[in-house]
C-alpha cells in the first residue's frame, strides 16, 4: 500500500520555495534537498530513528533527519548527479526542494537615473561635497 500526496513535506522545512514529488526514474542532483515517506516492516520497525538515518547517509545524503515515527526521512544528496537511481522498497514517495529564484538585483541603466543632457533638471552640488 502507497501513501499519497498528503504526506508533501512541510514547506517551513526550508524557507523560500516549495517541494515538488519526483517521480521515476529518480534523478539525484548533488546539493539537493530531498524528503521521502518511507514504509518499514518486520525488524525494521524497530529500528532507532537514528539508525535509519545513519543508513541513508551511508547511501550518499547529508544532514540526514528521521521523523520520530519513523515515516519521513529528509536529507542532501552529497554526491555527484545521478540518474535513473533504483530506490529500496521501503521508499514510497519522493519530493525534491525547489528554491525560489534570486530576485534579479539589476542596477537601473544610466539613462534611467541621470537626466538627459537637454533635460529642463539641473542639480546643486551638496554644499559640503564643495571643497
Amino acid at each position: 500500500m502507497s501513501n499519497t500526496t498528503s504526506n508533501q513535506p512541510a514547506a517551513t522545512t526550508a524557507p523560500g520555495g516549495a517541494w515538488e514529488e519526483v517521480k521515476p526514474p529518480f534523478n539525484l542532483e548533488n546539493g539537493a534537498l530531498y524528503a521521502a515517506t518511507i514504509q518499514l516492516s518486520g525488524f525494521e520497525k524497530i529500528a532507532s530513528t537514528q539508525t535509519i538515518a545513519n543508513k541513508i547517509q551511508s547511501a550518499g545524503f547529508s544532514n540526514v533527519t528521521c521523523t520520530s515515527d519513523k515515516q519521513r526521512v529528509e536529507g542532501t544528496w552529497n554526491r555527484p548527479d545521478q540518474n535513473g537511481v533504483p530506490l529500496p522498497t521501503q521508499i514510497r514517495q519522493v519530493w525534491r526542494w525547489r528554491a525560489a529564484p534570486a530576485a534579479a538585483s539589476v542596477a537601473p541603466a544610466a539613462a534611467e537615473t541621470a537626466p538627459a543632457p537637454d533635460s529642463d533638471v539641473t542639480t546643486t552640488p551638496d554644499p559640503e561635497s564643495v571643497p
